[in-house]
């Protein structure tokens, strides 16, 4: 029990609980005049609760919460309408709305993810899924995929999601409709056959630049990191046959490759991040660094530019006599940092997956050097190359199996029929190429 309230006007002492009945409460003081005074007023000047919930939502602020509001929830209502007489492929379930965005949270496991769903869902050559409120066709097999990619590249465009990004340049990857086209057209000459030929002095001073790192971290009793070595050369190859010059990166540190695996995580970051945050002014490098890198590269690409070409034999002198010059300059700038971007990393996962396999069976090794091992010294020639079968199947078995663009997405322009099914116009595509070729006739029989 608590001891009484003293010092108060009105002092009571509590009542036990278990008593049947409690002391009548303390009488309360009458208001005072003032206080009278004050409480008439405020009841004069009250307004009901329902004219102060019509004011605030008379602000501006509030009518335009309303309508986006209003027109968030018209469009999903619109989709979901003309979802019900979709002309559907076999369908992944997954959650309202969100679908299966996430069971693809974990990036490691997407594309596993993908082809088992391939398997499961995509036995008459196409699935389909939600993906956060778009929907997604996955093609798994050639035949489909083929009519998607016969419709490129003005029916079937790039996922608008890559220009989205910020990070996009205006080169042929990035490139759509006639712009595409005339990208591919002149740019074609600088990757045809003898081209390749007047690269090959270039790229042996590169591989023989490689074969000494590895011999100097062999001696030294050093284990050799290929996949990063591998990364490292390929910035050098490509570097020494757009621009004329190697960046080092074998040799030393290279601050070029750093700007390139910054843009690369910084795509994959904007790709993947549910809410445009570089849109916002001064906070998209609190996230990531891929403006400042892109600036950098083309700062780099800008002073190459200005330096005289002649005859050299490298990609820069031959985009820049594209049919005239009719590339301009900043179209020529974007397919070097373009070509240096996309060849770097594809290249080296490519040829890390090839050593790593041939690791694993020192038989096919033997066989891989018997055939060079036969080739007279020097240059070899594209046709004896050409004449190199195993080495051949080993690099185009990599491809297959270890592809390092496992799928790539598209979106269309109008509306078509696929696989007999009416698609509408802006629906995704997801073309899954490493299970398009497991699924080949070749690889079946073999």
């Amino acid at each position: 029990l608590q001891p009484p309230l003293r010092g108060t006007a009105h002092a009571w002492e509590p009542w036990p609980f278990w008593a049947r009945s409690a002391p009548a409460a303390p009488p309360l003081r009458p208001p005072s005049p003032r206080q009278s005074a004050m409480w008439a007023r405020a009841q004069a000047t009250a307004r009901p609760p329902a004219a102060g919930v019509l004011q605030a939502l008379a602000s501006p602020q509030a009518l335009v919460a309303l309508a986006a509001g209003g027109a968030v929830l018209i469009g999903y209502l619109r989709r979901w309408r003309a979802s019900l007489s979709l002309d559907r492929f076999a369908r992944v379930p997954g959650l309202p709305w969100f679908g299966v965005a996430l069971q693809l949270t974990d990036t490691l496991k997407t594309v596993e993810r993908l082809e088992d769903w391939s398997r499961e869902y995509g036995k008459g050559g196409a699935f389909e899924f939600n993906l956060a409120g778009q929907r997604v066709v996955a093609c798994c097999e050639w035949a489909i995929a083929k009519e998607v990619l016969d419709l490129r590249p003005f029916k079937m465009t790039r996922s608008a999601g890559l220009t989205g990004t910020d990070l996009a340049l205006h080169g042929v990857f990035f490139a759509e409709g006639r712009q595409w086209s005339q990208h591919r057209r002149l740019t074609a000459p600088a990757f045809s056959e003898a081209a390749m030929k007047n690269y090959l002095p270039a790229t042996c001073s590169v591989v023989a630049t490689l074969l000494d790192q590895v011999e100097i971290a062999v001696q030294a009793g050093e284990p050799v990191n290929f996949s990063d070595m591998l990364r490292r050369y390929s910035a050098d190859l490509i570097s020494k046959l757009a621009f004329g010059q190697d960046f080092g990166s074998l040799v030393h540190n290279s601050s070029d490759l750093a700007d390139l695996m910054t843009w690369t995580e910084a795509m994959e970051s904007r790709l993947t991040a549910p809410v445009k945050y570089w849109k916002l002014p001064g906070l998209g490098r609190w996230f990531d660094s891929g403006d400042a890198a892109v600036a950098r590269l083309r700062s780099k690409v800008c002073a190459l530019l200005d330096v005289p070409q002649g005859a050299a034999a490298t990609v820069l002198a031959k985009l820049v006599a594209a049919e005239g010059g009719k590339l301009s300059r900043e179209e020529i700038i974007a397919n070097l940092i373009t070509l240096f971007i996309a060849g770097t990393d594809t290249s080296s996962h490519t040829t890390s997956w090839a050593l790593y396999h041939l690791s694993q069976q020192p038989d096919l090794q033997r066989q891989i050097a018997a055939e060079a091992g036969a080739l007279r010294p020097g240059l070899a020639t594209a046709e004896q190359v050409a004449a190199l079968p195993m080495t051949q199947a080993v690099w185009k078995e990599t491809l297959r199996v270890r592809s390092v663009v496992p799928f790539f997405g598209l979106e269309c322009t109008e509306d078509i029929t696929l696989a007999g099914k009416h698609v509408p116009k802006g629906t995704n595509f997801w073309v899954m190429t490493r299970e398009l070729t497991r699924r080949a006739p070749e690889a079946q029989e073999a």
